[in-house]
């Protein structure tokens, strides 16, 4: 508390000068600096700060000068180079989150020294990441705060009247710890936090927990941060700054938790939404101009961000996949309107040439963009998308999709179990999966998804099955690894854990993170894990279905010298399959009975379904026709069910 009170004092005596005026009284323009920290993604910018900066621009103009300070850039230098400053990305860095702790003790110096048994915890034996994270813990991390003050010195943030900081993972000690640092040598700067990594209860926790922030954005701030702004130059600073829409001070961390703050206060614990169809061209070039500046990142393109949708359409209509806490229901379902779509997805074009790929931040591709967008949208070969979506896609949307330049899709597919995919309420069978893979072999468009593990309920005979059909499916896009299912705030899990026989609890590297008790670093951390999950189990089975997956994807490149896999019909010949997915080119010269019946599941159908459409020769000959099929493994059976695999 006596350094709460030293920094409040420090404060109030120079913002008593107010935010429009120096040391002499000179008016000015107030400057406000966003900075992106790290271990924020490096080639890609903060969309968060080219929206705020122009909705702030939009209500107050020239009355505030806001600039953007990208200092992953200077991390990725301090640390050595593009692979050193990945280790955060890794998923040993996730596991780990090696970019919080790198960072923590610049956050909380008062800490006790913990470096050697966070080593002997995550980066033990003689790998090369192990020797990496070993090198930048023990000879880099003592130096960060030599790094914050380059930082601050480079930047020229101590000019800056408030400093802003966008918090999504890998981010949050870093950003407390340069806003301790700039306090210490400007005390009256204010400090203010926002983003993903700040929503409710975490961003309370973190007012309490640094006393040198002084403001915390909970949710959406397109509306909230200009008001605040103006605020700030109307008054100069104070506790109605705090405006009760999702803009939190340390008054109110201390009065309230996140329910009470919402319920006994009256205070909004998320800030209200703009309408999104009333977009403003995205302004990228302080992003792009700070890479150019940057040596050895410079030739890399980056990607640049944009959004289309706010919230999740499935979860609109009542859905709502258990693992995920990335969408607040408060906040609902918004989509441009496809015209404003198209006009805002070309205003981006001027980028083309500057950048790899313009990825949407979309957690859905909205039902109607495949036609009445991209569709429509000519771009240039230079200009490649790529969006998340729900695979449900028919071949036709894709073919839009990839005449309007998307080049690259993540769809929701999770599993391939349909059992696992009810108990995670994705509304989808494996044989929408399935259908959706195979609709993307043979056109250009590149699929990048995850097989999640371990969901609560889930079974390990589903485990079992995995490695014994995938080496089926060696033809269709693989996914780029199998992961254990993660339990995130806000998520089902989170909200209910005894409903999913959960007993969840932080995830452990917090306990080297952040030096405070079990209560407060429950409100902080977002991940949290199963205390009663078998992890030697777990790991057994990882290791073993990716093992498989490794296959997979060298058998789907041909990477391991053999002809890749494929399975399809024969050109101009429906009786003869072409299959090479063991990595051998077989030929399958099929009778017209089971031609018939591989033609008929191209959607899924059961053995009853089949029976009937084949009535005319035998219910007999139909089934040996349709044991062939599978003995072949052309086709997927699950529950009765079955589907074609052949591709295009």
């Amino acid at each position: 508390m006596r350094v709460e009170r030293a920094y409040k004092a420090a404060n109030t005596d120079d913002r008593q000068r107010g935010l429009n005026s120096n040391h002499s009284g000179v008016k000015r323009v107030p400057e406000i600096a966003l900075v992106n920290m790290p271990f924020g993604l490096l080639f890609a910018p903060s969309i968060a700060f080219a929206q705020l900066r122009a909705a702030a621009t939009r209500r107050l103009g020239g009355r505030i000068s806001i600039r953007e300070c990208h200092a992953t850039f200077d991390a990725a230098a301090f640390v050595g180079g593009e692979t050193a400053y990945g280790l955060a990305h890794s998923a040993q860095g996730f596991l780990s989150h090696f970019g919080e702790w790198f960072f923590s003790a610049a956050a909380f110096p008062d800490a006790p020294d913990n470096t050697e048994a966070y080593l002997a915890r995550y980066y033990f034996d003689d790998s090369e990441e192990s020797r990496l994270a070993t090198y930048l813990a023990r000879n880099l991390r003592p130096h960060v705060r030599g790094f914050l003050d380059s930082v601050i010195d480079r930047h020229c943030l101590l000019s800056a009247d408030v400093v802003g900081f966008t918090l999504l993972f890998f981010q949050t000690t870093a950003s407390l710890a340069l806003a301790r640092r700039i306090k210490e040598r400007k005390p009256g700067t204010l400090m203010i936090l926002g983003g993903p990594g700040c929503e409710g209860e975490i961003g309370l926790e973190l007012l309490r927990r640094a006393p040198w922030i002084d403001y915390v954005f909970s949710g959406p701030a397109l509306v909230s941060f200009p008001l605040f702004l103006e605020r700030l130059l109307d008054t100069g600073g104070g506790s109605k700054c705090a405006n009760g829409q999702g803009v939190f001070s340390g008054n109110d961390a201390w009065r309230s938790t996140a329910s009470d703050a919402a319920g006994n206060r009256g205070m909004a614990m998320s800030g209200p939404q703009t309408d999104i169809n009333d977009w403003q061209p995205l302004d990228y070039e302080p992003f792009l101009e700070q890479l150019a500046g940057a040596r050895r990142l410079a030739s890399r393109k980056p990607v640049l961000l944009f959004e289309t949708s706010r919230g999740c359409w499935w979860m609109s209509k009542g859905g709502a996949c258990s693992f995920c806490g990335l969408n607040n229901p408060q906040c609902g379902w918004q989509a441009m309107e496809p015209e404003r779509a198209l006009e805002y997805i070309q205003s981006l074009l001027r980028y083309a040439g500057r950048a790899s790929c313009f990825v949407a931040v979309d957690s859905i591709m909205p039902r109607d963009y495949p036609e009445r967008v991209f569709g429509r949208l000519r771009a240039s070969a230079a200009a490649r998308f790529k969006y998340e979506v729900r695979p449900d896609l028919s071949g036709r949307d894709l073919d839009c999709l990839v005449a309007g330049g998307v080049a690259a899709v993540q769809p929701g597919i999770e599993s391939l179990s349909t059992r696992t995919l009810r108990l995670m309420g994705k509304g989808l069978s494996a044989f929408d999966n399935l259908k959706f893979l195979r609709e993307c072999t043979g056109r250009a468009i590149s699929v990048e998804w995850n097989l999640l593990l371990f969901t609560p309920g889930e079974k390990q005979t589903t485990y079992e099955t995995y490695i014994h059909i995938m080496p089926r499916l060696f033809h269709l896009p693989p996914p780029l690894a199998a992961y254990p299912v993660m339990f995130v705030r806000n998520s089902r899990y989170f909200r209910n854990p005894a409903k999913y026989g959960l007993k969840l609890r932080p995830h452990e590297f917090y306990e080297f993170i952040y030096p405070f008790g079990a209560q407060a670093t429950e409100n902080l951390a977002f991940f949290f894990v199963d205390g009663d999950f078998d992890s030697d189990w777990g790991d057994a089975w990882l290791d073993r279905i990716n093992s498989v997956i490794g296959l997979w994807r060298q058998r789907w490149t041909g990477s391991d010298g053999k002809e890749p896999a494929r399975l399809c019909f024969m050109p101009d010949d429906g009786a003869l399959v072409y299959d090479s997915r063991s990595g051998r080119r077989l030929i399958h010269r099929l009778d017209a009975t089971s031609a018939d019946i591989l033609h008929f599941l191209d959607r899924q159908a059961d053995r009853k379904e089949i029976a009937d459409r084949l009535a005319g020769r035998g219910c007999g000959e139909a089934m040996r026709s349709l044991r062939k099929l599978v003995e072949l493994g052309l086709v997927f059976e699950e529950d009765g069910k079955l589907i074609s695999l052949l591709g295009s």
